[in-house]
């Protein structure tokens, strides 16, 4: 049975004007080859015996162009892949187009079967034998963290950290294990089910913007506070406005119904749906929930990079 992941309500709070420590993808990728190397010595006949981050290039280039690889006990290389933290551009997404590009190159390049994909948060595997298919039509599968981390200053928390090594890498390699010695070799999923996790995926970054929207303006703005608990009540969602776990948990699922929404080429008029977020000519198309203070200032508002 996989271990449930930490609460929000667990996870300690930074000072007020505290610098938060962060991390680079070299130490993760770090921490990543530690928990290699011990599930190996604790078990000889473990298909991996290390993992390295590698460069490629010279200068500049090699620094940029770097990939997390395992290898067997006698040194082949087993599978590569690109590891890319929550918070960057390029780890919006374990399926951003460039980024499953540049790993299916090195992977071809290393004459490797399987290679992957991760940005914390989710890890995908590919099999590179499906050369013949569509890139989102290689997938195997993907493993889900169980958390939401937005940034390198939350993958550093020493209890995100720890959750990661002890909890989620265990059942992670020793599926990548299953898979890459045949062991288990049903791993396949439906084109839709592939499809729809890629738009999860993708909707995640505007979604998190959009949260954490919302958390700042309720605090700062009672009368908009007030809509925000008067469109969820009216939804029959049950929260504690006091409880900043159910608050958050909250937000996220509003955020979550609104970038659904924004994702459809024609959004739903639906007079019970936010009218938060008006769409690009200006007009507002959803109705039934609070409307932010149009004095603000729009360009710090994530509203606009939703519904585009």
């Amino acid at each position: 049975m996989r271990a449930s992941p930490p609460s929000e309500g667990d996870r300690a709070e930074p000072m007020s004007g505290a610098v938060e420590p962060s991390i680079h993808e070299v130490d993760f990728c770090g921490q990543v080859a530690t928990a290699v190397a011990a599930m190996h010595a604790q078990d000889p006949t473990f298909p991996f015996a290390e993992a390295r981050l590698e460069g490629f290039g010279t200068g500049a280039a090699k620094r940029k162009r770097k990939d997390l690889r395992f290898f067997e006990p006698g040194g082949k290389l087993a599978l590569c892949g690109e590891v890319k933290l929550p918070g960057t551009p390029e780890g919006r997404s374990p399926y951003d187009e460039a980024v499953c590009r540049d790993a299916a190159q090195k992977a071809d390049d290393a004459a490797v079967r399987f290679f992957f994909t991760w940005n914390v948060n989710v890890f995908v595997l590919w099999d590179r034998s499906q050369w013949d298919k569509p890139i989102l039509e290689r997938r195997v599968r993907d493993w889900k963290l169980g958390l939401t981390l937005t940034g390198p200053e939350e993958v550093a928390r020493p209890e995100n950290l720890e959750f990661i090594r002890t909890r989620f890498l265990p059942d992670l390699l020793r599926d990548l294990a299953d898979i890459y010695t045949g062991r288990r070799r049903d791993w396949s999923m439906a084109a839709d089910d592939i499809f729809i996790r890629s738009l999860e995926s993708h909707l995640d970054w505007p979604v998190q913007l959009a949260t954490a929207y919302l958390i700042d303006r309720t605090d700062r703005n009672k009368a908009f506070d007030a809509k925000v608990q008067q469109w969820l009540a009216d939804q029959d969602w049950i929260f504690v406005r006091n409880d900043p776990d159910q608050w958050r948990a909250a937000l996220g699922n509003m955020a979550k119904t609104l970038g659904s929404l924004s994702s459809r080429r024609k959004p739903l008029r639906d007079p019970n749906i936010s009218r938060i977020f008006p769409d690009s000519s200006g007009k507002r198309v959803w109705s039934g929930a609070p409307d932010a203070d149009t004095r603000s200032n729009t360009a710090t508002k994530p509203r606009n990079r939703l519904c585009r």
